[in-house]
């Protein structure tokens, strides 16, 4: 593998092997999947329209937690956090304009921010992603060394807690969600 300028080799097992591929999998996903929802809202957001349309996905039964969560499930919790966070700002928020339109005695309250902590804690600098995208990038970084780095950083914030997992004694860390605690496993 090539790191920056220099060539890298690394033995591995098969097993850190197939982690690897799912790494990499999952980068690439990620990266399209941004992709396409920018590419499609390029073709639908008209600047000089005072209204934009747009394209998301909610799924606003979808957070879930399982016995055993790990990337894939971290992935979706935050991705539903966002969404949850943009469908109480635009719903609510229309429908408050709508009441001042209509003369309703009425005092605006901002709904989306009460899940802006841990969006922020996810898309900081430093934040999950940065870090997760760090280790990445360290031919000789493990599980372990990104559980460290995510504690080291992060471990301070309220959001941030130890693992609470009744089924999976492994979890490393926890997050306070919009809809609960999850306990994560950063193994694989």
């Amino acid at each position: 593998i090539k790191v920056g300028t220099e060539w890298v080799t690394k033995g591995q097992t098969c097993e850190q092997a197939t982690n690897a591929v799912g790494g990499i999998a999952r980068a690439i996903f990620d990266r399209v999947f941004k992709w396409l929802i920018e590419k499609c809202n390029n073709t639908l957001i008209d600047p000089t329209l005072k209204k934009a349309n747009f394209c998301a996905v909610l799924d606003i039964a979808g957070f879930e937690i399982f016995e055993y969560n790990g990337f894939e499930q971290i992935s979706i919790n935050f991705v539903n956090e966002k969404l949850q966070q943009f469908f109480n700002h635009h719903m609510f928020v229309v429908e408050q304009e709508e009441y001042v339109k209509e003369g309703i005695d009425w005092v605006m309250v901002d709904f989306g921010l009460d899940l802006q902590a841990c969006i922020i804690m996810f898309e900081k600098p430093m934040g999950l992603w940065a870090i997760l995208e760090e280790e990445s990038l360290f031919p000789k970084a493990t599980d372990k060394s990104f559980e460290e780095k995510l504690k080291a950083s992060l471990g301070k914030l309220p959001i941030f807690l130890k693992p609470q997992s009744k089924t999976d004694k492994n979890a490393h860390f926890a997050l306070s969600h919009y809809a609960g605690i999850v306990s994560y496993n950063v193994t694989g």
